[in-house]
């Protein structure tokens, strides 16, 4: 009884509690703003101390959660201090949190992905925000960087979102060698690679690694610039590296990011065109304009609207004008982009599982790329000591149709540059074809039916990328951690080039191109880490670490050629098949380590070492080694007087000295011999050199005393804040060395070599950085805050080789321009033929009128004078507003379609003189020119003919260089967050819509008929050959959690 007593008694105790406890969990609502000006602060994390339960502010800074009376929330936030608040009665809990002083020194993410403070670093580490980054909805992430970051400059081939783009960082430092960064992803080195890109003949942009990473997917990116910086990274960061760090779970709960946007594209800059001269030309015999589809230029009559012969010499068509057939070509490109994040934080796990889509349809008609990311991201807390994460990310991307490039016969950049006038885009759409099934060009070689190569599928690519990542984290002693790692960036790409019959002149009788490539680049790493407190006064932090990266590049690329079954594309059909396999690896092993020794928390030594060993260079030669030091001391923590200072909120000092090294591209050391493709006198034989038959360019030497490259780098500036940390300024000034160069140095024929790798050379690159920040407007309904970035830097190459004066990179295949250095200008140089000149300076003039051609001269430079941009954002309640303005100052291109478009007569500025063909005055020779000989009087009082006036341009590369400098309304975007009474009602925490622009206007240019970014090749810049047109782009986005 007594039992039965006892019972009853508990189970009505336990009711009781239970009751209780329910009637006391209630709904917490409130708002935390800042103490400082009373602002709401979005993105405070609250959580009930002692569990992972909590929530986050929204845009407007109102939190809901449920706790129990007795309960006690933390609020927590960058740079303010935490704040705790006990459940009692209430239902509403606003809080007001603090600044921090110590906290407000920006935790920076540096090399191995270890975060520091920045105040600690003896270099600037900028960095980008997701919101940054995809504000405008840039689908490609390399481009969507552009104007974010000082002192680096990005460069795209502009043929979409899948195009491959260059990345330099305080300018060129190597001659020969890749001057691109290193790319790191959540630890994961990854291979930044193409298969193929323009050169001067042609060429597809396939893309590279940067370009099929999902924007969305990013949380920052953190760009290392210094020698200090990166000297961690060993040899291959010597270019600088980009730090990619992608989102994790963090919430209690879970939680679902859902993104949408859409794009339309059209043409930015179209070429200038004459419209009143169709095709033909001046025969001098009648001394009359006669026109004939056998010449394929616009130096014909007068459009007046007649019936002539059509240009294929099928019946007769309308001589009229054609204006705006150019972006009439273009349809409106469009991009469609979806995003799907899953994510969550609890009891010691975390995922994050994310999907990405982009299908994008160019601006030229039958150009596709179709792209899916996948990942998962996840860690566990195996114990207190122990976690175990890791990644894995899989891309596939397929393109068809990627635009041709350069002097490429596909290229319909080139087809309507010089198309005649008079034949009209609906004339050429209708009649693409002739009864062959060939393309129905206009007279001349190498020219191409626009429409034909827009119909037909003439290239298609696919790529399947894994990314992965395991990783290992154990805690040994206290404030001793240990990190060992394992990933891979494995990478398969197969591309097909398609060359029906009768199409192409470089294979009359058809042709198959397929690619087969594999990139595999795999890296090791064991890094210790210990943090600890030497004295009250003294601390330190210390790192040692091994790492071992083994990268390989495999290629298959099989040729057909003559197809034994016309048009059918199979590698079994063709009569002449060639295979060309090609394996290029590489390994390297390091040892590195770091100390930073800490004084009061306000002065800071930071000494790091590393060693590599290299297996492209000799064995001899190795290893090596480079040092850096760094300090910072942060005068507003150490100098009484500024300590609380309002109006000098914080000040900070920073130097810097570093070494850091560069080796040679794999198999630069021995000369090795080939294996002739056909037999002769029925065997194969081995043969040195380039060419089976010797006639033409010798061997490449090869140099088995190579050395790695080594750059010096010094820095040094400050940081400070002023107003309460409301305006930010910092500056940094560089000086790079960089000797050693590994260069590819061309002989005389009379040696019997075309080239030899050898060590020589020296590039010095200066500069300096500046950023500024400022909170302009804050206040409760309206901020305005703005960042500027201004950078500007100065190479010059101090050595060559001896008796060198001009290193040559890259040259167009007549040497109408040439791409190199020159020693004492900077990198790059553009080279080719010049006016000549008399001793004065003068332009020289032949008796017939005409501009003399000089020699092989330097004709301009690429490197620009400086980089600026300036980002404005405004918010307004639930409104936001940003803008980005990028410029460039200075810099040469040089023109290869303006020379096109004026020798045929296309281009407007050849109507200047066409009086001449109808005994008007052609083009007049300039009062006081200075004549070679005696001027002809019939020049020298009606000028000269234009055709031969443009023609005698055509032959001087000096004329066709412009300045490249610009102005750009780079990106726009006005967005709205919906308020809390619409996100409760649809049961959200998010909701935002926006519109955005890209590229929607260049506010200033010196180039008339192109964007002056336009490029075809990562690996130079400063030359635009039949670029394909940039574009605009007009967009919405809608964002939504859950």
């Amino acid at each position: 009884m007594k039992h039965n007593l006892r019972l009853l008694f508990l189970f009505s105790f336990l009711v009781l509690f239970a009751q209780t406890s329910f009637a006391q969990t209630k709904e917490i609502s409130g708002t935390v703003t800042s103490k400082t000006d009373n602002i709401p602060l979005p993105g405070v994390t609250v959580i009930i101390e002692g569990t992972t339960v909590g929530t986050e502010t929204d845009f407007d800074g109102k939190y809901t959660l449920k706790a129990n009376v007795g309960d006690v929330l933390v609020y927590s936030y960058l740079g303010m201090k935490s704040l705790k608040k006990t459940v009692a009665n209430q239902t509403t809990i606003n809080v007001a949190l603090e600044d921090d002083a110590d906290q407000l020194d920006e935790v920076v993410i540096t090399a191995f992905g270890i975060k520091r403070e920045a105040k600690k670093l003896g270099y600037l580490v900028q960095e980008v925000n997701s919101e940054d980054l995809t504000v405008a909805a840039d689908p490609n992430m390399a481009t969507a960087l552009r104007g974010k970051i000082a002192g680096v400059e990005i460069r795209s081939g502009a043929t979409g979102p899948g195009s491959s783009t260059n990345i330099t960082i305080r300018g060129i430092s190597s001659l020969s060698g890749s001057n691109q960064p290193l790319i790191v992803i959540d630890g994961v080195v990854v291979s930044n690679t193409n298969i193929g890109q323009g050169d001067f003949a042609g060429g597809f942009d396939f893309g590279d690694g940067f370009s099929n990473i999902n924007p969305d997917d990013i949380e920052r990116i953190s760009v290392l610039k210094s020698g200090n910086a990166t000297a961690l990274y060993g040899y291959r960061g010597a270019n600088g590296v980009i730090l990619i760090t992608t989102k994790s779970g963090k919430s209690g709960k879970v939680k679902v990011d859902v993104s949408s946007a859409a794009s339309f594209d059209n043409v930015l800059v179209s070429p200038k065109f004459q419209n009143q001269y169709g095709q033909g030309r001046f025969d001098t015999a009648t001394n009359t304009l006669e026109y004939n589809i056998i010449d394929g230029g616009s130096w014909g009559p007068r459009l007046d609207g007649t019936q002539r012969e059509r240009f294929d010499g099928v019946g007769t068509a309308e001589y009229s004008a054609n204006p705006g057939d150019f972006k009439d070509f273009y349809s409106t490109g469009t991009t469609f982009t979806n995003s799907v994040i899953v994510s969550q934080a609890k009891n010691g796990t975390d995922f994050k599982l994310s999907y990405g889509n982009l299908s994008n349809e160019s601006i030229q008609k039958g150009a596709t790329l179709n792209r899916h990311n996948f990942g998962l991201k996840a860690g566990i807390d195996v114990n207190e000591k122990i976690r175990v994460s890791g990644k894995i990310d899989y891309t596939r991307q397929k393109g068809e149709n990627r635009p041709e490039l350069t002097d490429g016969q596909s290229n319909t950049i080139k087809a309507l540059s010089t198309k005649p006038r008079n034949i009209s885009n609906s004339l050429l759409a209708n009649n693409y074809l002739k009864a062959d099934g060939t393309p129905n060009n206009w007279a001349g070689s190498f020219t191409m039916n626009p429409y034909y190569a827009t119909n037909t599928l003439l290239n298609e690519d696919e790529t399947n990328r894994y990314i992965g990542l395991i990783s290992l984290d154990i805690d040994l002693l206290e404030g001793l951690k240990l990190n060992a790692r394992a990933s891979q960036d494995l990478s398969f790409t197969n591309a097909f080039i398609y060359r029906e019959k009768g199409a192409f002149d470089i294979a009359p009788n058809g042709k198959l191109d397929e690619f087969n490539t594999t990139s595999k680049t795999t890296s090791y790493d064991l890094l210790l880490n210990y943090n600890t407190e030497l004295s009250d006064d003294f601390s330190l932090t210390a790192a040692f670490g091994l790492n071992q990266i083994n990268s390989s590049f495999k290629s298959i690329v099989t040729v057909g050629e003559t197809f034994v079954q016309d048009n059918f594309f199979s590698f079994n059909n063709f009569k002449s098949k060639n295979i060309n396999p090609s394996l290029v690896r590489s390994k390297s092993n390091s040892v590195f380590g770091s100390a930073t020794f800490g004084y009061k928390n306000y002065a800071f030594l930071e000494v790091t070492a590393r060693n590599d060993w290299s297996s492209t260079l000799p064995i001899d030669d190795a290893s090596f080694f480079y040092p850096s030091v760094g300090g910072s001391v942060v005068l507003s923590d150490a100098i009484p007087s500024l300590v609380d200072n309002n109006f000098l909120s914080y000040l900070k000092l920073r130097a810097g000295y570093a070494k850091t090294g560069n080796a040679t591209d794999p198999y630069n050391l021995q000369n090795t011999y080939l294996i002739s493709s056909s037999e002769y006198n029925n065997q194969l034989f081995y043969f040195f050199g380039v060419n089976e038959e010797g006639a033409g360019a010798g061997a490449s030497l090869r140099n088995p005393n190579l050395v790695a490259e080594i750059s010096t780098n010094v820095e040094f500036g400050f940081d400070t804040r002023f107003f309460n940390d409301r305006l930010t300024f910092n500056a940094t000034y560089y000086n790079i060395d960089t000797k050693n160069q590994i260069l590819e140095l061309s002989l005389p024929p009379s040696s019997g070599a075309n080239q030899q790798v050898i060590n020589a050379g020296l590039i010095n690159n200066k500069g300096f950085e500046l950023g500024l920040s400022a909170e302009v407007i804050k206040s409760k309904d309206f901020n305005w805050t703005t960042n500027v970035n201004f950078s500007k830097n100065i190479s010059k190459i101090e050595e060559l080789a001896q008796g060198i004066e001009v290193q040559v990179r890259e040259r167009q295949f007549n040497d109408v321009v040439q791409v190199g250095g020159k020693l004492g200008d900077p990198l790059w140089s553009l080279f080719g033929s010049t006016y000549e000149r008399d001793t004065n300076g003068n332009i020289m003039y032949d008796s017939n009128g005409l501009p003399m051609v000089g020699g092989i001269d330097k004709i301009g430079s690429t490197n620009p004078d400086a980089l600026a941009n300036l980002r404005n954002t405004f918010t307004y309640k639930n409104f936001s507003l940003s803008v980005l303005l990028d410029a460039k100052f200075g810099g040469d291109v040089f023109s290869f379609s303006d020379m096109v478009r004026a020798t045929s007569g296309t281009d407007e500025i050849t109507l200047e003189g066409r009086e001449y063909f109808t005994g008007g005055n052609g083009i007049l020779v300039p009062d006081g020119a200075v004549i070679d000989g005696t001027l002809d009087p019939d020049v020298a009082a009606r000028g000269v003919n234009p055709q031969e006036y443009w023609g005698r341009l055509g032959q001087i590369s000096e004329r066709w260089v412009q300045d490249a400098s610009f102005v750009k309304l780079r990106e726009l975007s006005i967005s709205y967050n919906f308020p809390n009474t619409v996100l409760d009602k649809l049961n959200i925490s998010r909701l935002s819509l926006s519109y955005f622009g890209r590229n929607l206007a260049i506010l200033h240019k010196n180039t008339a008929n192109f964007d002056p970014e336009t490029g075809f090749n990562n690996s130079f810049s400063g030359v635009e050959y039949f670029g394909f047109p940039s574009t605009s782009s007009h967009g919405i986005k809608l964002n939504v959690s859950f």
